[in-house]
């Protein structure tokens, strides 16, 4: 899963473009868990850890541990520097039949972004639990992102419902 960054005038915008092939996620039915997390300072992991938290909360329940636990999905989640031919990619999700691979970019944890974080982490989860884009615009798992304090409740509760039905809970 790609996610793109748009200059328009003065408003950023984020658009979140698919890069995970279809595949049956390995979270069907049980937690999966933060199996590692490469290249981040420790601000920026308490950061990603406080976007799983929120996750957790709106699900009801731990859908994503924060260390590894055997029997539970492997997420391996790493900061990286955007490549050259694609500059403006904030996020990337790479969905494997039995782990998934989140690769953020060193974008999303600058000042003038850090509003984006929480969806891109919740929308790359979306990814790592087989979810799709919707055509829907404001929607978590929409192509275009907005900042957190932009999506309406209603777009919110509706990206938890439906992956509370991908995973099985």
């Amino acid at each position: 899963m790609q996610i793109l960054w748009k200059r328009l005038a003065s408003l950023t915008v984020v658009f979140l473009v698919v890069g995970c092939g279809k595949v049956q996620p390995a979270w069907q039915g049980k937690p999966a868990s933060v199996a590692s997390m490469e290249g981040f300072s420790e601000t920026e992991k308490t950061r990603i850890l406080d976007a799983i938290a929120s996750f957790n909360e709106h699900i009801g329940k731990t859908a994503i541990e924060t260390t590894f636990t055997e029997g539970t999905a492997p997420v391996f989640m790493q900061k990286v520097q955007a490549p050259a031919e694609n500059p403006l990619r904030a996020g990337y999700a790479i969905l494997e039949s039995d782990q998934c691979t989140i690769q953020f970019s060193t974008m999303l944890f600058t000042k003038e972004r850090e509003s984006y974080l929480e969806p891109v982490v919740w929308h790359e989860f979306g990814h790592c639990a087989g979810l799709e884009h919707t055509a829907t615009q404001g929607d978590i798992m929409s192509p275009e992102s907005e900042r957190m304090n932009q999506y309406p409740t209603a777009a919110i509760e509706n990206f938890f419902s439906t992956i509370r039905g991908a995973i099985g809970l």
